[in-house]
């Protein structure tokens, strides 16, 4: 059996093939490594869509509850006269300016959860997917 010659052009042949080898270890470990973080922003994005949905619930179940005592307040005041009138219709116009809050509250509420959610979907994707390019985030509303 003859014994293989080591020439130049095998030993840049050999050269050439390990460096694709290291070349595809490092884009792997860079693609990981990019994976880890879109799932670590998928899951920020995540928990801030949840906290955002709970401001608008919160936000809705205040315009709900403030609306009903104010309209209850307001017919309990008709009915009412003089000095005790005029407290109980300082009370509504309190609740409905509690109203105004919530609804100012829940009017930024509903597009942050908007664009967390939008967020959430946008780094599940990229975390699928880390090879493909990823746009960057618009600003939060």
């Amino acid at each position: 059996m003859p014994r293989p010659r080591f020439t130049l052009r095998w030993l840049m042949v050999a050269v050439a093939v390990v460096a694709v080898g290291f070349g595809a270890l490092v884009w792997t470990m860079r693609i990981e490594a990019a994976a880890e973080q879109y799932r670590y922003r998928r899951q920020l994005y995540g928990l801030k869509y949840d906290l955002a949905m709970i401001g608008v619930q919160h936000a809705e179940s205040g315009i709900a509850d403030y609306s009903r005592l104010a309209d209850e307040d307001e017919r309990l005041a008709s009915e009412l006269t003089g000095r005790e009138r005029t407290a109980k219709l300082s009370v509504v116009d309190y609740d409905r300016r509690i109203v105004d809050y919530y609804r100012k509250r829940l009017s930024m509420a509903r597009p942050r959860a908007a664009y967390h959610a939008t967020m959430r979907s946008k780094y599940e994707h990229a975390a699928r997917y880390p090879w493909l390019p990823v746009a960057p985030d618009p600003r939060e509303p």
